[in-house]
């Protein structure tokens, strides 16, 4: 119970503030220049509802000259108890100098989405497929699409791979993803708090299934990689100490589509902040 509820549902005062600790601390006033820049722009508040009925929320930063004649549209997803400002700081900016649209993401239980329950990508998929709708609609279909994650929403973004998708989302960038939910909280509970995980999985899985409405062994990357034809560009710093550099070589593995990976030596979700030159080189060769 403790697990479900620390982890996965969404405190009455909301998730706290990230960046405080781990691997993106040192660059904490890089971030939060960057933060203030997004501040400053002209952005809009664009509202969906979910496939199961949540009111899902994002900030669209439109490109600099005409949003309608854009180099296309980047659509971004944050990672586990965090925001995009934080997590996307300085990709925003890239992007928007590139002359790109770009849609940052509440996941649902964060910010300004409705929800009790984030569900470590199972459910996110869907969220995502329904944002590429909403910017197919928003631009006609005339734009491409380009969809990006980092750690959980590089995991949620990866999973929806395997659903329908329009003629125009042209490419997936996928940050130091987790394959499934069940491998990265044995990890966690093994590792991180010396918890017996084989035992105490399953019965995590059945109050998941009863609070929250899913399973956490019910869908993987792998999965819908298998069947994706959507190129994808991974990355992964291989001093990451939360989600092991393997879990995306993994992703690589399975992935049908043409691919590219940028390996770096950053920490967890810090790779562009720890070598933007190479971040920034990968993404072009990559979106051309």
């Amino acid at each position: 119970m403790y697990l479900v509820n620390a982890m996965l549902r969404r405190p009455v005062k909301g998730w706290p503030e990230p960046g405080k600790k781990g691997s993106r601390a040192i660059f904490a006033g890089e971030i939060k220049k960057d933060e203030v820049w997004l501040s400053s722009q002209k952005t809009e508040n664009v509202y969906i509802t979910s496939y199961d009925g949540l009111k899902l929320f994002a900030r669209l930063l439109p490109a600099a000259e005409s949003p309608q004649q854009a180099k296309g549209s980047v659509l971004m997803m944050h990672g586990f108890h965090s925001t995009a400002s934080f997590e996307f700081a300085g990709i925003y900016n890239y992007f928007h100098k590139e002359g790109y649209n770009v849609l940052l993401c509440d996941m649902r239980a964060h910010g300004k989405s409705g929800g009790k329950y984030l569900t470590f990508g199972i459910r996110e998929r869907y969220d995502c497929r329904d944002w590429i709708q909403y910017l197919y609609k928003r631009y006609t279909g005339n734009l491409p699409i380009w969809v990006m994650g980092i750690s959980m929403g590089s995991t949620s973004v990866l999973m929806a791979t395997g659903l329908p998708l329009p003629d125009n989302v042209k490419g997936f960038i996928a940050d130091c993803g987790y394959t499934d939910p069940h491998s990265i909280l044995k990890i966690v509970l093994t590792r991180d708090y010396h918890l017996p995980a084989d035992i105490i999985l399953p019965v995590a899985d059945i109050i998941t299934r009863i609070q929250a409405g899913f399973s956490i062994t019910e869908y993987s990357t792998v999965t819908a990689l298998k069947k994706n034809h959507i190129p994808v560009l991974f990355i992964h710093g291989d001093k990451d100490t939360f989600v092991p550099f393997e879990m995306s070589e993994e992703n690589y593995d399975a992935c049908a589509a043409p691919k590219q990976f940028l390996k770096t030596h950053a920490d967890h979700a810090a790779s562009y902040l720890s070598e933007p030159e190479a971040y920034r080189k990968a993404l072009k060769e990559f979106m051309k």
